[in-house]
């Protein structure tokens, strides 16, 4: 007895192996993630590099050249493109089709380890990272407003409320624009430097040191051991001015040397929001720009954020506002809601149509239950393979199920040529069907073999 027999004369058993798809297919589809496209992985890495004070010709000789160089030799490269810039160099190493990014990024990581020695010894550490299509823009814009100096709000911003909005599951990095930071400004009078053989990185350094607080070993009293440690962090600009400063004429305070200003850094961008509904304008406010990580859900990222904000407005004691101008969950729940719903639309007006061509309303019934219920049992294999709710999948449900109604046209029809011989319904059934599968199963493969080599094969043509 094949499939086709067991079909007909098992009908509890089939129906109770659909229901049981259905159920597994429908909690499939609560838990997958859902968003706009497709997760995209390309083979792209970054390598950025800061080189203070440095112009673009000592930048391109120094480290760009020696580090496009050293990765040359890196397997299934692509292409190596630089940019010398005033303090910065930019490497960006594109890999062939197929290439595992996180193998790329490892493999570029130990190549620039090894030619750390040759670089100049003032660069910084250079910043290595892979291009990530999901997490490369935000999903939330958030604006932070407060009633309080606007180096206060910027401090409260960047620390308490970025490390709260980040502990939020699925949240990445929180960029931060805009606003003003503290700044501790120390002005050297320029007489005193010249009369006083003072060299200004000498200054800097005395600062240095003297803001740091080490580790100073440990105490062993009565058996216990009581770690001690060096505070010697500056606390308010009394203490700055007090520090000695050794120079060529003897050891001043710093404040006879100059100046002592709490200040802000000069701002090289500001955040301005504007409201067109309630028609105004606001400086001075704080932009947060929330990044998610590459396996996280948009829409649970944003629900999750936005349930945290009254929670992270009443924590701080008020007085400060957090508006949400732009999140990408609406629109990716509008899109697939609206794709969803035509698939569903097409289904009912497919039914429709069969009913109209066959006259029967029995046979349009199971036409049009078997295509939701295909549809649901498929979320099933889309958790399987790790396939979330997008535009892309959805449009490919729509396109299998017209493929299964053009089928299902077919067998029925001859169904119908076997029952009008005057044979029963469970004989016609059989043979309708199994005179048909070849064809059906033949003509399912062609679709098959058109849309898998462009999903799956993404160098069909070896030109090496």
């Amino acid at each position: 007895m094949n499939i086709i027999d067991i079909s007909i004369k098992r009908p509890i058993t089939v129906l109770m192996v659909m229901l049981a798809l259905v159920v597994f297919g429908i909690m499939a589809y609560m838990a997958l993630p859902v968003s706009l496209l497709p997760d995209t992985k390309v083979p792209i890495v970054t390598i950025q590099t800061i080189y203070p004070g440095a112009s673009p010709q000592v930048i391109e000789e120094q480290v760009s050249k020696k580090i496009e160089d050293q990765v040359f030799s890196i397997g299934e490269l692509d292409s190596v493109t630089s940019y010398s810039l005033d303090s910065l160099s930019l490497v960006t190493v594109t890999f062939k089709d197929g290439k595992d990014e996180n193998m790329a990024l490892q493999e570029v990581k130990d190549k620039i380890d090894a030619i750390m020695s040759q670089l100049p010894k003032d660069i910084e550490k250079p910043s290595i990272s892979k291009v990530d299509m999901a997490t490369s823009s935000p999903v939330m814009n958030i604006l932070l407003e407060g009633n309080m100096d606007a180096t206060e709000l910027y401090t409260l911003g960047s620390t308490v409320i970025q490390d709260q909005l980040a502990q939020v599951p699925g949240v990445g990095n929180i960029r931060t624009f805009g606003g003003v930071e503290r700044e501790i400004r120390v002005e050297l009078d320029r007489g005193a430097v010249f009369e006083r053989y003072m060299p200004v990185e000498h200054v800097a350094a005395i600062l240095a040191s003297a803001n740091i607080e080490l580790p100073s070993g440990n105490i062993e009293v009565d058996n216990q051991d009581i770690p001690v440690r060096f505070k010697g962090e500056l606390d308010s600009l009394e203490a700055i001015g007090d520090l000695d400063i050794p120079t060529g004429a003897g050891t001043f305070k710093l404040r006879q040397l100059g100046s002592i200003e709490d200040t802000h850094v000069n701002v090289r961008e500001r955040v301005i929001f504007r409201d067109k509904d309630e028609g105004t304008r606001k400086e001075g406010a704080l932009l947060l720009q929330v990044m998610k990580n590459p396996t996280a859900n948009t829409v649970a990222v944003v629900d999750g954020v936005t349930k945290q904000i009254p929670r992270i407005e009443a924590g701080v004691g008020g007085g400060v506002s957090l508006k949400v101008i732009r999140e990408d969950a609406g629109f990716i729940r509008d899109s697939v809601n609206d794709t969803l719903s035509n698939l569903i639309l097409g289904i009912i007006l497919t039914g429709l149509v069969l009913l109209v061509f066959l006259h029967d309303v029995r046979s349009t019934l199971i036409l049009s239950l078997a295509m939701p219920l295909s549809i649901i049992s498929t979320f099933l294999i889309m958790q399987v393979m790790n396939i979330s709710v997008n535009v892309l999948s959805l449009m490919g449900l729509s396109c299998a199920v017209g493929t299964l109604v053009a089928n299902s046209v077919v067998v029925l029809e001859n169904i119908f040529r076997y029952k009008a011989q005057g044979l029963s319904r469970v004989e016609a059934a059989s043979r309708g069907t199994k005179g048909v599968m070849m064809a059906v199963l033949a003509s399912t493969l062609t679709n098959v073999a058109v849309f898998v080599p462009l999903g799956e094969w993404p160098e069909p043509w070896d030109r090496s």
